[in-house]
């Protein structure tokens, strides 16, 4: 009776575990098909309680660096880590809820990402796999600084911006 039991309980958690695992390789595989349609997705994760948005207080910016040892031409090295922030954005947006920065306070988003950091790693991890990089994953907040550029039509000016930093290295 015991050994059904045990082995239901652990169908059920290889079944969700699969599952996840399964959702995040199809979504690598589809940016990575799809590339020209990503101008749809976001690339910093901005909290705003209305349309007055102090980009360097409201916004946390996203950083994907491959310090590995696969030496990556300069486009393959984008695409990569496109394709890993893009990924990451979408299950922190999962995780979150779509309407995220309007229900949550920014602290509230901060203390999300802290909590998802082994999801982030996982998620990164996987979605590099996507790509053939057997990649370690380390994630954490810190203070960067940005050049100057434009997602989407949204400008985000030069300057130190809160960043979730994810490294994938050898």
């Amino acid at each position: 009776m015991w050994r059904m039991i045990r082995a239901a309980i652990l169908g059920v958690t290889l079944g969700v575990v699969g599952g996840a695992i399964i959702g995040q390789l199809y979504y690598a595989n589809f940016l990575k098909n799809n590339k020209d349609k990503e101008e749809n997705l976001v690339s910093a994760l901005v909290y705003s309680e209305n349309a007055n948005v102090d980009m360097a207080e409201d916004v946390i910016r996203l950083d994907v660096q491959y310090e590995g040892k696969e030496e990556l031409s300069d486009n393959e090295y984008q695409e990569l880590t496109n394709a890993v922030r893009e990924a990451v954005i979408y299950a922190l947006i999962n995780r979150m809820g779509k309407d995220y920065n309007e229900e949550m306070s920014f602290s509230d988003v901060k203390h999300e990402i802290i909590m998802a950091y082994e999801s982030i790693n996982e998620c990164a991890y996987e979605c590099a796999m996507e790509y053939g990089i057997d990649a370690e994953c380390q994630t954490k907040l810190e203070y960067l600084y940005f050049e100057d550029e434009v997602y989407n039509g949204v400008e985000f000016p030069a300057g130190y911006y809160e960043t979730l930093s994810i490294t994938l290295y050898d």
